[in-house]
């Protein structure tokens, strides 16, 4: 899975969508993006430039949620808490 984050003000949603849509742009998720970043108290992770986040999508069918870390290449379906103390130890 390949994650392309663009963020902007948009004037016409449904407009900018057409636009998006036009140009070869598919609709692949509509709804709300929760997102859990995790770090140690010394913030060692976020001065390696290291992201790990537990993001959890909703919408109108059940919540499903991913837990990535940038700088690598994991990507996990559903992350439990066993699995995030062990990613912090690996990265510590």
């Amino acid at each position: 899975m390949l994650e392309v984050e663009l963020k902007s003000v948009v004037d016409d949603t449904a407009v900018r969508r057409a636009a998006i849509e036009r140009a070869g742009g598919v609709l692949v998720f509509e709804g709300r993006l929760e997102d859990r970043r995790y770090d140690f108290d010394d913030r060692s992770l976020t001065m390696r430039d290291h992201v790990l986040r537990v993001r959890i999508y909703r919408d109108a069918s059940p919540s499903r949620s991913i837990a990535t870390s940038r700088n690598t290449s994991s990507m996990v379906p559903w992350c439990d808490s066993n699995t995030i103390r062990a990613w912090m130890t690996w990265w510590k």
